[in-house]
Order: C-alpha cells, then sequence, then structure tokens
C-alpha cells in the first residue's frame, strides 16, 4: 500500500495524474514529519478540536462523580507527570482524596498553544534570529498558557468545593469540634460546680470552726472573769485577816499582787484553821518567796539592759572602726587639698567653714571632713597613703591649738562651735544625743537610736539638716559669677602650678572651690586680656 502511495505507482496502479500523485506524497511526508518530531507532534495534538469541558458544578454526588471524573479524566492526558492518582469513588479513604487534589492543585500541563502569528524557526538565517524566533513565540504563546492554568485551577478549585467527600470529612470535623467545645464546656461546668461545692464546704468548716472558737473563747472569758472576781475576794479577804494581825501594809500588797489563786487558797485555808505558829510561819514563808520571784525579774531586767546597753557599745564600736578604716582611702592628694582649705581658705571662724572645706576637697562629704580634721589630723594622725608619699608631712602646730579637743566627741551632745546641728532623738524629742546621753534615760526604749555617735548631718547631700548660724552669700556655679574668694584662688594656683605640668588646669580647677576646669580657664583669658588692657592703658 505504501508503494502505491509514491507518484509513479499511484500513476502506474490507479491511474492518477502527476500533479494528484505528487501533492497527494507531499501531504503524506509532511504528516510524516510532523508526527515524527514530539514537538510538532505536541502542537499538533494540542490544536486538535476536542472535548476539554471543565464543570464547575454538580447537584448530586452521583452527578459529581459522574461529570467531575470525566472531566479529570481529559485534563489527565496532558498531564506532565504520568503518575496520576485515580480519582476515586464515594468509598475511597480521604487521604487518597487529599493527595489527589494536592496533585492537581499543582497541576502542570504539557499542552501548548501556538500562535497565529508566528514564525517558523527553520527559516531562521542564523542561530541568533532563530534565538529570537523562539524566544518571540513563546512571548506571545504566555498569555494563552496563563489563561489554561487559571481555568484549571478554577476547575479543580470548583470539584474541591462540590465533592461531597470534602464536604463529609468537613462536617465530621465539625461535629468532632463541637464535641470538643462541648466536652470543654462540661468540664469547666463540673470544675466550677466543685469549686463551688468546695468553697460553700470551707465556708462551712470556718463557720464552724469560728463558733467553736467564740465559744472557747466567751467560756475561757467567764472563766478569766470568774477568776479575777475571785481573786479580788481572795485578797480583800486576805488583807483583811493580815490587817488584823498586824502585817504591814507592803508585805500583804507583796502578798496579795505575787502570789497565785492556789496560793491565795492555801494561805487563806490556813489562817482560818491554823494555829497562831503555823499561819506566822506561812505567812513568812510564802511572803519570802514573792520577794525571792520579785529580786529574780529585777536580776533578769537588770541583765537584759546590761545585754542591750553591751550590744550598742558594740554597734558604736563597729562603727567607728568602719568610719577610722574609710579614713585609710583619703590620698594625699586629697589631705593636701584638706590641709590648704583648713589653713588657708576656710579658718576657725569662716563663715559656712564646713561646707565650703568639702566643696574645696570635691570628693569627700561634709561628715567625712569633719571627721577626718576633729578626730583624725587633730591628734597627729596621717593616711598610709600621705605617708608613703610624704614622708616629711608633719601636723602643723597651729591646726593642732586651733583643734584641741577637750572631750570624747561621742559623749558630747553639742560639737563644732561653728556648726549647728539638728537632728530629733527617739527618746525624749530632744537634740542630737550621744549613746551615753541615751543610757543616761532611767527607762530607755526598747528601740533606741540606730547610731550610738554623735548625728552629724551631711551637709553636701542635705544642707538644711545643718546649717551655720550666719548665713553667708552663695554664688551660684551656674551663673558664672567669680568671688573675691575664688579670683585669689585661681591666681595663686596658677602660680603654684606652672605651665610645665601637663595636668596644670586639671590642678587648678582642684584649687578652685566651685569652679569647673572650663570656667577657670575662661577667666584667666578674661583676667589677661584686662591686665594687659591696664597695661597698654597706663603706658599710653
Amino acid at each position: 500500500m505504501a508503494l502505491k502511495m509514491h507518484p509513479d505507482k499511484a500513476m502506474q496502479f490507479e491511474g492518477m495524474s502527476y500533479d494528484e500523485a505528487d501533492a497527494r506524497f507531499k501531504l503524506l511526508q509532511e504528516a510524516y514529519n510532523v508526527l515524527s518530531d514530539p514537538r510538532k507532534k505536541l502542537e499538533y495534538d494540542s490544536t486538535i478540536e476536542v472535548d476539554d469541558f471543565l464543570p464547575s458544578s454538580a447537584d448530586t454526588p452521583e452527578e459529581f462523580y459522574r461529570v467531575f471524573g470525566a472531566a479529570f479524566r481529559r485534563l489527565s492526558r496532558w498531564s506532565v507527570d504520568t503518575n496520576l492518582p485515580n480519582f476515586g469513588n464515594e468509598d475511597t479513604p480521604f487521604q487518597k482524596v487529599k493527595k489527589f487534589y494536592e496533585f492537581y492543585y499543582k497541576f502542570k500541563s504539557r499542552r501548548v498553544f501556538p500562535h497565529e502569528d508566528e514564525e517558523d524557526e527553520e527559516l531562521a538565517e542564523s542561530r541568533e534570529h532563530r534565538r529570537w524566533i523562539k524566544q518571540n513565540n513563546e512571548k506571545l504563546r504566555r498569555r494563552a498558557k496563563k489563561d489554561e492554568r487559571d481555568r484549571i485551577a478554577k476547575f479543580v478549585e470548583a470539584a474541591y468545593k462540590c465533592d461531597p467527600r470534602i464536604a463529609a470529612k468537613a462536617q465530621a470535623e465539625k461535629e468532632e469540634r463541637e464535641r470538643k467545645k462541648q466536652d470543654r464546656a462540661d468540664e469547666r461546668r463540673r470544675q466550677k460546680e466543685e469549686e463551688e461545692a468546695r468553697k460553700a464546704e470551707e465556708e462551712a468548716r470556718k463557720a464552724e470552726e469560728e463558733r467553736r472558737q467564740a465559744e472557747q473563747e466567751a467560756e475561757r472569758k467567764r472563766i478569766e472573769k470568774a477568776r479575777k472576781q475571785e481573786l479580788r475576794t481572795l485578797r480583800s479577804s486576805l488583807k483583811a485577816k493580815l490587817s488584823e494581825r498586824q502585817v504591814p501594809s507592803a508585805d500583804i500588797d507583796v502578798l496579795c499582787q505575787e502570789l497565785e489563786l492556789d496560793q491565795l487558797r492555801d494561805l487563806l485555808t490556813t489562817i482560818e484553821g491554823g494555829n497562831d505558829s503555823d499561819i506566822s510561819h506561812k505567812v513568812q514563808n510564802d511572803l519570802d518567796q514573792a520577794k525571792d520571784r520579785i529580786k529574780e525579774r529585777e536580776l533578769v531586767k537588770e541583765r537584759e539592759k546590761a545585754e542591750l546597753i553591751r550590744k550598742f557599745e558594740n554597734m558604736s564600736k563597729v562603727d567607728e572602726e568602719k568610719k577610722m578604716a574609710k579614713m585609710e582611702e583619703w590620698t594625699a592628694e586629697e589631705l593636701r587639698l584638706l590641709n590648704k582649705a583648713v589653713d588657708e581658705k576656710f579658718p576657725a571662724g569662716s563663715q559656712r567653714r564646713w561646707e565650703n572645706i568639702a566643696a574645696y576637697v570635691r570628693t569627700r562629704t561634709v561628715d567625712e571632713v569633719i571627721f577626718m580634721v576633729k578626730h583624725r589630723l587633730a591628734k597627729g594622725y596621717v593616711p598610709k597613703a600621705t605617708q608613703e608619699a610624704h614622708s616629711h608631712y608633719q601636723i602643723a602646730e597651729k591646726r593642732k591649738k586651733n583643734l584641741n579637743i577637750t572631750s570624747d566627741a561621742d559623749q558630747r551632745e553639742t560639737a563644732f562651735s561653728d556648726l549647728q546641728q539638728k537632728g530629733t532623738c527617739a527618746l525624749a524629742r530632744c537634740t542630737t544625743v550621744s549613746f551615753t546621753t541615751w543610757r543616761a534615760h532611767s527607762n530607755p526604749p526598747p528601740n533606741p537610736p540606730p547610731h550610738t555617735h554623735i548625728f552629724l548631718a551631711d551637709l553636701k547631700g542635705n544642707a538644711a539638716l545643718a546649717t551655720p548660724k550666719t548665713e553667708a552669700k552663695v554664688v551660684s556655679e551656674a551663673s558664672g559669677a567669680w568671688t573675691q574668694v575664688q579670683e585669689m584662688a585661681l591666681v595663686k594656683a596658677m602660680k603654684t602650678f606652672g605651665k610645665e605640668l601637663a595636668d596644670r588646669w586639671d590642678r587648678v580647677a582642684e584649687a578652685v572651690p566651685g569652679k569647673s576646669k572650663v570656667d577657670c580657664m575662661k577667666r584667666f583669658k578674661e583676667l589677661a586680656v584686662a591686665a594687659k588692657a591696664k597695661k597698654d592703658g597706663a603706658a599710653s
């Protein structure tokens, strides 16, 4: 049969003209070329008019399996993956149904959509021309591919919504959620009922306990009232009978206050039925025992008082040792500034002396400055740092004379003639007191003051607690104004620290109270300009 398709055979056996036989043979060759080329065959298959209808709804489950099953079979012929899942039926397990839709949600179609404006790649003049034709053809086909993907996606989504197996699974999950929700509600209701029952039981128990305690308290009060009434009766009888026997009233009071109820009964029984010798012996014996108990209580109080005094003496000693140890931290530079402030800047009698000295030292509080000057330097003590840095350091005789201490600091109610101390004592609202003053009280409270030494006000932290007797005008550091004392300190510092020192201005700032390094530099320039102007005016 194939031989008869050749033009020569067709002319010989079928009686066809050459042109007819040649045209038919060319068609046969073109068909063979298309079918033998996979790409051309795919294009041919894609353009064949076939039933590619994809439904969007189904009224009944039977219609769904029939219509959508056929549509999925038609769609599967264009699948790139050859391992296709089965559509199944109403008995298909849900896991397989789930995998089926997962496959088609990611469905990849091999179908192509040739465009009428495409060019033949075989007619390209060069490789670059062929590449350009191919890219242009793909561009023309891209819109049709996108439309096909959207059509398939809508079809799969519609199938998923209409699938009775999916609906049954959703209904089962909904029922399961409702069941769990109901179970949780039942559990909460059960727990609430149990909690309410427990609370009711607890309240009933508490009510019963309170009732029982109230009864016990009432019984205790009744017994206590009866006991007190009997005590009053027995004491009254005892006083009357002992008064008749000429017993001193002081001894009668001791017996009435110290003897317990049983002892009072026993003593009254002896007085009413015994002879004079037994009565006298009984009264004297009970009186001796009562006095012994009184003395024992007094001894206990004395011991407790002594222990309390010893405790606070130890606290005072520890506090003093801490302060003494803290004085070891003074550096040679701090002590140098302190010496200068005490000797030159702010001598005894200066207004706000200790506050100004602390501001001059800058790194120490008012309490630390006062403690160092009054308790340490005045006695000739030199910190270790100063001893190591200045082995030749000596305490000035002038300072020793001015700062001579005539009494122990922790036993004075007032100290430092240029400082007014204000504080509150927990004993009798008196001015600041020492431990000795507290101990002098005849009846010290159970909670004595926390400090056992003189209360020193922290002027740096709270200047309102310690103020000078006479107020002095204080120049605000923020205002930039300079007092005469500050200017004199600046001039003296400039003379003391030469230009050869790398930290000259730092030392100058330390020597000028209340001023920073920048303030000193600015003021020095102003003074220099003023001095130069004065010199120029005098020369002219």
